[in-house]
């Protein structure tokens, strides 16, 4: 198994910093997990996906969150899958003692992928749950997305073609 290197992002949550975070190129995906993480969300959902945007429910005050709401990508999100565009949408959180991205991505070959990385708060134990499912069910989906008609995707799959976890 790769060994994954945390993003700025991850270690700033990491920190509990109080400054606030930037991008590169101020696309909030590009930090989003881990290095090659949010690329990978990107080359999925395809350049004319609908951005539902990312969500930092961890520090609320972080810029990713300017203009953008739990409420409001949510009802992206269902706008979305009514229209059958393709969009991207992430969040990150703390459930209990450790991080938790969520990302939903619907493809232009119209599958939704249910990403979730959990990574403990001092940035051990990390694992994958990764899913391809033919349908997204929104109103079982409250704080987790849920899935229909999934098959399960490997850690080993997922990080495949991430370059930047090949080192």
């Amino acid at each position: 198994m790769k060994v994954f290197f945390l993003t700025p992002f991850a270690l700033l949550l990491l920190s509990c910093a109080t400054t606030q975070r930037t991008t590169p190129d101020g696309n909030a995906w590009a930090s989003f997990a881990y290095e090659g993480f949010g690329a990978k969300v990107e080359r999925l959902a395809g350049v004319d996906a609908i951005d539902c945007g990312v969500i930092n429910q961890v520090n609320k005050a972080d810029p990713v969150n300017k203009g953008n709401s739990i409420k409001k990508a949510r009802a992206c999100v269902d706008k979305s899958v009514v229209s059958g565009r393709p969009f991207k949408y992430g969040t990150v959180r703390i459930p209990l003692d450790s991080y938790l991205f969520e990302t939903l991505v619907y493809t232009p070959t119209k599958k939704y992928w249910i990403v979730h990385y959990d990574v403990m708060l001092d940035g051990t134990n990390n694992m994958h749950v990764i899913k391809r499912c033919k349908r997204i069910d929104l109103a079982r989906s409250d704080s987790i997305f849920e899935g229909a008609d999934c098959v399960e995707v490997s850690t080993q799959e997922w990080l495949s073609d991430i370059p930047e976890q090949q080192r």
